[in-house]
This record gives C-alpha cells, structure tokens and sequence, in this order.
C-alpha cells in the first residue's frame, strides 16, 4: 500500500513554490531593467536627453540679469526690456529670439513673496518662427513684490525666467 511519505518531495531538491517564486523575482526585475534602458520613445513623456541639468545659481535663474538664453526643445534669448508697476498692475515689455525649436510660447508671473502665480490680462500674441525677434508687451494683475517672469512653451512648462523688482 502507498504511504504518506512516497508522495512528498524528495529532499535536497527545491519545491515548487521555491522554483516559481524566483522565476517571479527574475521576471520582475527582467521587466525593470528593460523598462530602465528602454525606456519610452514618446518626446512629450520624458525631457530630451541633450537639455541640461538645472543648476542651482542664482544667476541661471535671471537673478539681476536682463537677459537669459534658454536652450532645450526651443533656443534662443529672453530679455527684458523694460517692467513697471502702476499700482497692483505690472506692466512688462520683452524681446524673444527665436534661433530653433517650437514658437509657441506664452508668459507667467510668479510672486515670489506671496508665492502665487499670475496669468497676463493682456498681451500681445506670442507666436514665432525660428530666426524671428518678437517684442511683446504684457500687463499683470499683481502686487509689486519681487517676482519672476517666466517664459513657459504653450503647454506652460517654464523655459526660462527672469527676476523683476519693483
């Protein structure tokens, strides 16, 4: 007659949950390593790898500066070309060139005392084409605090910035 211990697994040799719990182990990490090297192919889902780090200094973030070039998906110079407050309105002219890349571009104002953010009230259009120069001109709801005026593509992500004072 058969007895209990001619059905167990013999011993010495890995079970079968042993076998596929590191066969699970290897697939996930297989899938990771893919996924690390890999990774997607889609430019809008991750920053091209030619941009470069963003540093830290005060100078790379338009700190007293009046103009900035800005490079990544789009090239070119951001220069401010005159700002002022009347009242809780900031009134703010700038030049853009365009060298390459997309045109589509609009302006955002961060107060970096109230840390808020302000949209234009009026501006001109900010549509160009590589190798063109466009100054436009910008009016802001806000109050006059230090803040910083930011070049940001269509989509709103920042390009560039530079730092106003009243």
């Amino acid at each position: 007659p058969a007895q209990i211990q001619d059905f167990e697994d013999p011993r010495g040799r890995p079970g079968r949950t042993v076998v596929l719990a590191v066969g699970a182990v290897v697939l996930v990490a297989g899938i990771l390593l893919g996924l690390q090297f890999l990774g997607s192919d889609d430019p809008e889902a991750t920053d091209p790898p030619s941009r470069p780090a963003p540093s830290a200094t005060w100078s790379s973030l338009g700190a007293g500066a009046t103009s900035v070039p800005f490079d990544g998906r789009s090239t070119g110079l951001f220069e401010l070309v005159s700002h002022s407050w009347q009242g809780s309105q900031l009134r703010v002219t700038v030049r853009i060139r365009l060298d390459k890349g997309d045109g589509r571009l609009s302006l955002v104002l961060y107060n970096n005392e109230l840390l808020e953010q302000y949209s234009p009230i009026e501006s001109d259009p900010l549509l160009l084409k590589p190798g063109e120069t466009a100054e436009v001109t910008a009016t802001f709801d806000a109050p006059a605090d230090r803040s910083t005026l930011i070049l940001a593509s269509n989509s709103g992500s920042a390009i560039t910035a530079l730092e106003l004072t009243p």
